[in-house]
């Protein structure tokens, strides 16, 4: 399509596939009146909820203008998809940016307590540890025992 010389539209046909005396109506759509009539009939929308995975629906009975809409709207979305994805990646990394930072500062104190605890003097109940070993010779006993007369 282009635009004369007086500002009237003009179409030029190379090649037309049709019988004889088929007529053809050309009609121009007001852009508002053409948005509204594809909103009415077009339907985009997340198959399953922030997969990305998308469903696109078109009404109509031209299969070849609606194969054009959704491969256009296809190419929109994934245009749009790859321009916010330097952004969401940039997000992505100072926030993990951000979580190393604290995972540092956290594994630096609990160094710093480890450190604190093994340098302080440790009490040990030597009733507990002798009863402990003393169990411990029992239970040797009886293993040498068993395997003796086996």
């Amino acid at each position: 399509m282009a635009l004369g010389l007086d500002g009237e539209m003009q179409i030029l046909v190379d090649s037309l596939a049709a019988r004889p005396g088929t007529q053809f109506e050309v009609k121009k759509s007001r852009r508002f009146d053409a948005v509204l009539n594809l909103q009415t009939t077009l339907s985009v929308s997340e198959k399953i909820k922030s997969t990305g995975i998308i469903e696109i629906a078109l009404e109509g009975a031209d299969r070849d203008y609606i194969q054009e809409v959704v491969d256009s709207v296809t190419n929109n979305l994934y245009l749009q998809r790859m321009q916010r994805l330097p952004s969401e990646t940039e997000s992505t990394l100072d926030f993990l940016g951000q979580q190393i930072l604290s995972v540092k500062t956290d594994l630096s104190y609990s160094e710093e307590a480890l450190n604190d605890f093994r340098s302080e003097p440790v009490s040990v109940d030597l009733s507990l540890e002798a009863g402990a070993a003393l169990d411990s010779l029992v239970q040797i006993e009886k293993y040498i025992s068993v395997m003796s007369i086996d």
